[in-house]
């Protein structure tokens, strides 16, 4: 339309934004509520973004479109937004209807619940899934992990690890171990920490490599291991071109350890 020179009003915002949300596309959701907030010929702010995504509904949507893809994408936009109510709501329909299938609607639960603190919630969902036979996946323990990371559950990340490890549906990545490791530091216990990360270096492979060694560069570093630095450095580096990310996080984290000679050579 505006490559033709006509002008969206504030309705016609609307209707592009319920469309985008109904059909999951949060990228392009995110992009126009952006615009219409710069936009000086709409009285239209950040408050009314919120608003305008919290009042999407399935009245927005034909009776003849309202199926499992649309309900699912209302529930990534709900929780994407962190609209608790109008999620749980989302889910509430899903089940009643019969949509609740796999675990991609849980995971965007627990998700939520994850990111909004209500940990208390977990424990139902996973009895729910426990009920009707619904696999974790890959996504679902990395949730739970940094869930119980985020409470110091020191024993509920060894049970979830040692759950994965066995689940002969799921392959476990360097991610994983990142997380429990993370835990491990937290309660002060570096053997176990040391041992998280050891497990994770034995996974690194592919385009991830980088952000990997990154990651286990700032967890050495928290460790005050500095010898283990170097050595992921020096592995980091036999990976292919270094990145301006990777030479910062190594200088930080010789900085960190007092290695101002060693942080001045990299």
């Amino acid at each position: 339309m505006e490559d033709k020179g006509i002008w969206c009003n504030k309705n016609a915002f609307k209707i592009l934004v319920n469309a985008y949300a109904v059909s999951s596309n949060i990228e392009k959701m995110e992009k126009l509520l952006m615009k219409m907030e710069r936009d000086s010929r709409i009285n239209w702010n950040s408050e009314d973004s919120e608003q305008l995504i919290k009042d999407i509904t399935m009245d927005d949507v034909p009776e003849s479109l309202r199926g499992l893809e649309v309900y699912g994408a209302l529930l990534n936009c709900y929780a994407h937004y962190k609209h608790l109510e109008e999620a749980e709501a989302t889910m509430r329909k899903m089940r009643e209807m019969g949509f609740v299938r796999n675990v991609l609607s849980y995971n965007v639960m627990l998700n939520l619940y994850y990111q909004m603190g209500k940990y208390e919630k977990l424990e139902v969902l996973m009895q729910e899934m426990e009920k009707w036979g619904i696999c974790f996946s890959n996504i679902t323990y990395k949730i739970l992990l940094n869930a119980y990371v985020a409470t110091s559950n020191i024993e509920e990340i060894k049970k979830k690890l040692m759950k994965m490890e066995a689940d002969p549906l799921v392959s476990i990545d360097w991610y994983a171990y990142v997380v429990a490791a993370n835990g491990y530091l937290k309660a002060g216990l570096i053997d176990k920490t040391l041992t998280m990360l050891w497990r994770s270096e034995q996974l690194i492979s592919g385009k991830s490599a980088r952000f990997a060694c990154e990651t286990l560069t700032s967890l050495y570093t928290a460790v005050g291991n500095k010898e283990q630095v170097y050595r992921v450095w020096n592995l980091y580096k036999t990976k292919g071109r270094s990145l301006n990310s990777s030479y910062h996080c190594m200088i930080n984290s010789l900085l960190k350890l007092d290695g101002v000679d060693g942080a001045e050579r990299i």
